[in-house]
């Protein structure tokens, strides 16, 4: 097995693309070539909360990063909230209206059963169990020949150890996630770095744990050679390890939102006000508020939009994602 510790996300995935590039065979798939590591791999991240790829070379959306975590947290399915963000997400739906495999908080939340409030009730009862265990694998899709949308992430497993630091003898809460194929670039260091980091950290914060490290290991980490994202970083390496501020607490350090709440209150009922003190209202709705203007044709030109939406943006109270997303958007001006 190969094993990867991560610190800053830009340097780790320098790494990770250095050890595919020395270690990797080329292999043909379904979706084109692929470069591959020839064993499994444990990417290791000691702190969960360096959860932002901020590199200009990557040029990762952190607004559908973060919006596809709170669409997850409502344990929510359909698809259309995410095309906004990402209209790619409709070429993985089977019917046109949802996603299957991919919508993990559906699974996390609805399919089976609430996993995640019982996860949190028993990480609050018995914070050494062994057994607490949330699936995102549906034995049914073994069967299946014709869709589009097989989940890739499998479990997610949780566990505590004591911190013989701690005055206040709060134990520290480890997550393993395991997956069966991952594409280094969108996948494994794109959104599973974020939404299961902010799953991770939910979790902590809801059980009354302390934040620990976060595993992800995947049976096939691969990277797509003809993606044009992959092709910008393996061909610049040397330029991935610059990166701006990629530490983001913010969730725990306002309150992190309510398991039922989120996307659904903020989407539907539009429940989230600019004066609410929380998570939602400081971070999510600035950062929605933000892209809205930016995608709203009507309120003016490109470069118009993008100057307004960086002026909402001031007002997010998370560091990183506010002058990442300001980057982001920058980067678009023409």
């Amino acid at each position: 097995m190969f094993h990867f510790v991560i610190g800053d996300p830009n340097i780790g995935l320098s790494q990770v693309l250095e050890g595919l590039r020395s270690d990797g065979i080329s292999e043909e798939s379904r979706n084109g070539p692929v470069l591959r590591f020839p064993r499994p791999v444990c990417l290791e991240y000691p702190m969960p909360q360096e959860r932002l790829v901020t590199s200009a070379i990557r040029d990762a959306n952190p607004f559908f990063h973060l919006f596809e975590t709170m669409w997850m947290f409502a344990g929510m399915n359909e698809i259309e909230p995410l095309l906004k963000y990402n209209s790619g997400m409709a070429q993985y739906s089977d019917d046109g209206k949802t996603l299957r495999g991919t919508a993990y908080g559906h699974r996390w939340r609805v399919k089976w059963g609430d996993q995640l409030q019982e996860v949190v009730s028993q990480l609050r009862l018995n914070p050494t169990s062994r057994q607490i265990v949330m699936s995102m694998w549906d034995p049914n899709e073994l069967f299946m020949k014709n869709s589009k949308d097989f989940a890739c992430n499998l479990q997610v497993m949780f566990s505590t150890r004591p911190n013989r630091s701690s005055k206040d003898g709060r134990r520290i809460l480890d997550m393993t996630v395991t997956n069966r194929s991952n594409d280094l670039i969108y996948g494994s260091m794109g959104s599973n770095i974020f939404h299961f980091s902010m799953l991770h950290e939910l979790v902590a914060f809801q059980s009354y744990l302390q934040l620990g490290t976060y595993y992800q290991i995947a049976n096939n980490l691969h990277l797509y050679t003809e993606n044009p994202a992959a092709a910008r970083c393996l061909e610049n390496l040397g330029r991935l390890s610059y990166s701006g501020n990629c530490f983001d607490d913010s969730m725990t350090r306002l309150g992190a939102p309510l398991l039922m709440q989120p996307y659904d209150d903020l989407v539907r009922k539009n429940f989230i006000q600019p004066g609410d003190q929380t998570y939602l209202g400081q971070v999510v709705y600035p950062m929605i508020a933000a892209y809205d203007r930016f995608k709203d044709k009507s309120y003016g030109s490109l470069n118009t939009r993008i100057e307004s939406a960086c002026e909402i943006l001031d007002k997010c109270a998370s560091e990183p994602l506010r002058v990442n997303g300001a980057e982001w958007l920058t980067r678009r001006m023409k």
